[in-house]
This record gives C-alpha cells, structure tokens and sequence, in this order.
C-alpha cells in the first residue's frame, strides 16, 4: 500500500487547528445556549438538545477546516479531529463531575459527535477552482487568436 502524506503524519497543523476551532466553537455554542436559558428564551429541558447540537457543530466545523486543508484522505482528519474532540469532552466531564457517566446523555452527545465528524469527511474537499494545465491554457489561447480548425506547429 503506497503510502501518502497524510499517512506518514496523521496529527499534523491542519489537524491541531481543526480540534482548536472545534473546541472554541464548541464552548462558544454552549455559553450562547446558557445565556439563552438564564434569559429564559431556551427552556431548560432543551438545553440538552442544544448541547448535543453545538457539539455536532462544532466537530463538523473543525473537521471540515482540518479535511479542506489536508492531503490524502478525507475521512482520516475527520475521524481525527472527532476522537480528539470527543476525548477532550470526556476528560473535561470527568473533570468538572467527579462521579461523570455515559448514562446522562453520553450516548447522545457521542453519536452527535460522531454523526459531525462522518459528515465532515464524506463530503470531500468540495469542487472548489480547478487548476488547467498550462498546456491546456495555451492551446485555448492559441484557438481564441486562430480559430478551432488552427493547429500549433
């Protein structure tokens, strides 16, 4: 099996800042949805809707940065950028709740997480611009000044 940039360093910038936009995205999404429910505007049993949304959002933000920007594959950086997210929430969980369990909402906030990632690395690069060749780019300058049935010798 040939290998490929992004297989020979799998964490590399693009990965880092990827996780870096999710993870501040993600505490901005949360701090916008405790501002709404102490403002009353978010019901408070809904708050765990909206955590699992910002959480999806957030991961599919930060890995599609890190899968834009990568070489190789697209599914290795978005499955990246989602374990390392997801590890971090965990640890955070297990920081702030002594006694954390995957029983309050964990299998949610995972298949949120997951579910972001996966669509993040299945829809690609995107099209974007494509490069002619400079070969190519002569040939149709050479016709504009010439006409189609003009050949280059």
């Amino acid at each position: 099996m040939p290998e490929t940039k992004q297989m020979k360093n799998p964490l590399g910038k693009q990965i880092w800042v990827g996780l870096l936009m999710a993870v501040v995205l993600s505490l901005l999404f949360l701090g916008v949805g405790a501002l709404l429910t102490v403002k009353e505007i978010l019901p408070e049993n809904a708050m765990s809707r909206w955590l699992y949304g910002s959480y999806g959002l957030a991961v599919f933000i930060g890995a599609r940065f890190a899968v834009k920007r990568s070489e190789g594959g697209t599914l290795l950086p978005a499955a990246v950028v989602t374990v390392l997210l997801y590890a971090l929430i965990w640890i955070l969980g297990l920081t702030v709740f002594e006694n954390g369990s995957f029983r309050n909402g964990g299998l949610w906030i995972l298949l949120s997480v997951a579910a972001g990632g996966l669509l993040a690395g299945l829809l690609g690069r995107g099209k974007g611009k494509r490069k002619q060749s400079h070969k190519a780019g002569r040939k149709k300058l050479s016709e504009k000044k010439h006409g189609k049935n003009h050949k280059n010798r």
